[in-house]
């Protein structure tokens, strides 16, 4: 009401109007107010002390003389002025002054005493200066009271525990508005004789929805963002954040209910990136692989069709193409995915280093890490909104994930000691907590010395822990930590500590599939897998289908060893849930099974490599690699070929395998009087009829059969620039192998696995061998690109070779081997040599 004696301009208009806006069941309060015509009264004289204090720290206020001409301006002045009897000023004196000068001089000067005392200010009596000092400028850059900053000089002490914390905050003069209720007494007192620390209570603020008009879509100014729209206004939530979001720099947390329209909420945010920062990429990050998914498959369409933006999804099981990364606008991906392609981002140039806005799907934390911004469903659940305003302390849960933390910070170069580790610890939330809550991570008090003792022996046994699992080194003289071969392989492939010693204990030179297969089952990632109620009985039933037999029912790692042998037999699951678990354990499959690939290089089983790629063959492609007859399965992968078909078509057209059917497809167009290229079309020909009248296959299915050969990879390996000098037995020698896709491959640039859950790129595993079978070298490579003046798909591998001292030949003999991550008998050879300079004698 303070505000309506303003209206109008003051010194230029004689009268003016005010418009009151109010709720309905406020109405006739302020309607009494106006008719009644009560004098409002100033209360500023009640907090006079904590305003001089704060005019003079901003330095509008040096001394009582600009502190009175400062009180003239206020409405205080203005009532005493009017109603002096109010404010204890007796009417003689208003007689004898009256514009209050000496009262005003009377009021600074007691709050300037009051502030001195506080050690707020220092106050030159002579001169009538103040000077402000660094608790004058606390207060006021807190809002802190005077009379708190009293009780703080009292109680406050150079060592203090928790206990004379908590007191001298509940002392403080903010909190002598709370009043305590009769009927409270009691619990209080109970609380304090069991000794509990009552935790610090935050509220979170929110912002309330607005009525605003609904804003057109025309205000994004831009036709072409315009028509991405079916709807001709945003609803209230984006109408509300539009200016934040589409015109500003601010950070944003958006938390609404489900359907409220979030995601585009975020789209405003990310048009504003296209528009004032085209060459930054924007981080779309949401916590399932099947939000990200929906996102892509939406995204699609909107920006990539219809914008022109460049989309990349990272939920894969592997390490994306980098080019791909360097030219995305857009990329969506998984907290994990993006917390492993990040780590040490300053070795990683290609991945982090032009990133703009992070908008992520969910709140997501890692325990250190939590990134918040345009939240997709963080207030998906009442219980959500009620984590918000009545919180229940969180804790950190890092402690049980400690392992594979302190692993990738120690991978990463982060930590090389012990005394970095410690460091590590004490900069984390789990020690934040640890302070205020000691017993429930087993600390037995927050003392200093109990503190040192749990985080030292908590840190000694994770450093044993990666130590007996081949993860990382220590000098025991130095406490220097070193990474090992395994906990690079663990952080590169997000897997737990216990997963890389499991492969340590079992990974052997003659692993065949089924012991792999164990292998695979048993890893720690499916530790969690769900076992329901009586899943232990379908899975003893459902193992008598299957080939081979396993033991302890109720085990997940059995349940998903027994869902692996029904994928890779194609047979029918017991109940509609075993689909869903499927899907979960191949989508962690590949990932393991990757890593399982590079332990036995590193240990040099060249033969326990090729099982393990078998087996991620078959993991992709939902077959065993052979029947139990010994026959090879590769046909049977094709769409509408069973396992039957798959022998007829060995049987009548001499093709044992897959490579076989795809090469006699590969009919050269320009070459019909070749004897291999007749022989082919004769093989295609009777193909057609085999398959449309023996095998009955209708005209589509026949189709899709075909098409599919068509586009399965034909791969060609040869050298580049091998020259006819000789090498130099003394020096590495380098050799740079072509490896060309011959033939198109699919529209969507996907491999073909109907029976994988998800899209999958095509990728290679190029190992180079001796003529004895060794290993020399190891690359993997993820899709064939353009390369130089090849018209196909292609990529350039090197090796480097070191000749081993020992040789007495003038001429080595190399193998390269191409395997397939995706494809059942679709792996490429290739022989080459290389001639030495003779052997000095």
């Amino acid at each position: 009401m303070q505000i309506f004696g303003r209206a109008g301009r003051p010194q230029f208009d004689t009268f003016g109007e005010s418009f009151l806006l109010t709720t309905h069941d406020k109405l006739h309060h302020y309607l009494m107010l106006m008719s009644a015509a009560m004098p409002i009264e100033s209360r500023f004289i009640t907090n006079l002390v904590d305003h001089l204090n704060a005019e003079i720290v901003l330095g509008t206020v040096s001394n009582v003389r600009e502190a009175v001409t400062w009180l003239g301006y206020t409405y205080l002045y203005i009532r005493m002025i009017a109603n002096p009897h109010v404010y204890g000023i007796p009417l003689n004196e208003v007689g004898h002054d009256p514009t209050l000068e000496q009262f005003r001089h009377k009021l600074i000067e007691n709050a300037a005493v009051q502030l001195e005392k506080s050690k707020m200010i220092r106050f030159d009596r002579a001169s009538g200066n103040f000077f402000t000092t660094d608790l004058g400028r606390i207060a006021s850059h807190y809002y802190i009271k005077h009379p708190s900053i009293e009780t703080f000089n009292e109680i406050l002490k150079e060592h203090m525990n928790q206990e004379q914390i908590l007191t001298l905050l509940t002392n403080s003069s903010e909190f002598e508005n709370v009043n305590l209720r009769e009927e409270e007494t009691r619990e209080l007192t109970q609380l304090s004789e069991n000794h509990l620390i009552i935790p610090q209570q935050s509220r979170v603020i929110n912002t309330e929805l607005l009525d605003l008009r609904p804003l057109p879509k025309e205000a994004l100014k831009n036709p072409q963002l315009e028509a991405l729209f079916k709807f001709s206004h945003f609803n209230p939530i984006q109408t509300q954040v539009f200016h934040t979001l589409y015109y500003t720099n601010n950070n944003v947390l958006l938390g609404s209910p489900t359907g409220s329209g979030k995601t585009i909420c975020a789209e405003l945010a990310m048009f504003k990136v296209f528009r004032d920062e085209p060459h930054m990429k924007i981080v779309y990050i949401a916590p399932l692989k099947a939000l990200v998914r929906e996102r892509m498959n939406d995204w699609s369409d909107k920006l990539e069709k219809k914008l022109g933006k460049k989309l990349v999804e990272l939920t894969g099981d592997y390490t994306p193409n980098v080019i791909a990364l360097q030219n995305a606008d857009v990329v969506t991906t998984t907290p994990e995915k993006w917390d492993g392609i990040s780590r040490n981002w300053k070795n990683r140039s290609g991945y982090c280093q032009s990133y703009g806005y992070d908008l992520q799907a969910d709140w997501t934390s890692n325990d250190e890490q939590t990134n918040l911004c345009i939240d997709q469903d963080v207030l998906a659940t009442q219980a959500s909104v009620g984590f918000l305003y009545d919180p229940f302390p969180v804790e950190s849960h890092l402690k049980e994930f400690l392992h594979d933390h302190l692993n990738a910070e120690i991978v990463s170069g982060t930590i090389n000691n012990k005394q970095q580790a410690i460091e590590y610890l004490t900069n984390t939330f789990l020690f934040r907590r640890l302070l205020q809550s000691p017993t429930y991570y087993g600390c037995e008090d927050n003392s200093v010395r109990s503190i040192n003792r749990f985080l030292s022996e908590l840190l000694d046994n994770t450093l044993d822990d990666l130590q007996i699992a081949k993860c990382v080194s220590i000098d025991e003289n130095t406490d220097d930590i070193e990474p090992l071969i395994l906990g690079r392989i663990a952080s590169f492939y997000y897997l737990n500590f216990r997963t890389v010693r499991l492969f340590s204990n079992n990974i052997r030179a003659d692993n065949d599939i089924r012991s792999l297969l164990r292998i695979l089952s048993l890893a720690h990632e499916y530790s969690e897998f769900p076992v329901r109620h009586a899943e232990d009985i379908i899975n003893e039933e459902f193992n008598q289908r299957l080939p081979i037999k396993v033991e302890d029912y109720l085990s997940e790692h059995t349940k998903v060893h027994l869902l692996m042998q029904a994928h890779f037999e194609r047979c029918a699951l017991p109940i509609p849930d075993y689909v869903t678990d499927t899907k979960t354990a191949l989508d962690q499959g590949i990932r393991i099974l990757q890593a399982m690939i590079d332990v036995a290089y590193e240990c040099g089983f060249f033969a326990t490599v090729v099982q393990t790629i078998r087996l991620l063959q078959m993991l992709v492609q939902g077959r065993w690699e052979q029947t139990t007859d010994g026959k090879d399965t590769s046909l049977a992968t094709l769409p509408h070929i069973s396992l039957e078909a798959a022998d007829q078509i060995a049987a009548q057209l001499g093709c044992k395998n897959l490579k076989e059917l795809v090469l006699a497809f590969n009919v050269k167009p320009n070459n019909n009087n070749s004897k291999d290229n007749k022989n082919n079309k004769d093989i295609v020909e009777r193909f057609k009829l085999l398959i449309e009248h023996q095998l009955s296959m209708p005209p589509t299915h026949c189709r899709e059969t075909i098409n599919v050969i068509q586009h399965l990879p034909i791969i060609k390996i040869s050298e580049i620039n091998q020259s006819d000098a000789l090498v130099s037995r003394s020096k590495p020698h380098t050799v740079k192998i072509l490896v060309q896709r011959e033939n198109k491959g699919f529209h969507n640039n996907f491999c073909h696995a109907p029976q994988y859950p998800k899209n999958k790129d095509e990728g290679w595993i190029v190992v180079l061998t001796d003529e004895n079978e060794n290993f020399v070298a190891f690359k993997r490579l993820q899709g064939l690109k353009q390369h130089g003046n090849q018209k196909n798909n292609s990529s350039l591998v090197s090796f480097n070779i070191n000749i081993p001292d020992n040789v007495d030949a003038n001429t080595l003999v190399y193998h390269v081997k191409c395997y397939s991550d995706s494809y059942m008998g679709l792996d490429y050879f290739h022989t080459f040599t290389v001639k030495l300079e003779p052997k000095k004698k």
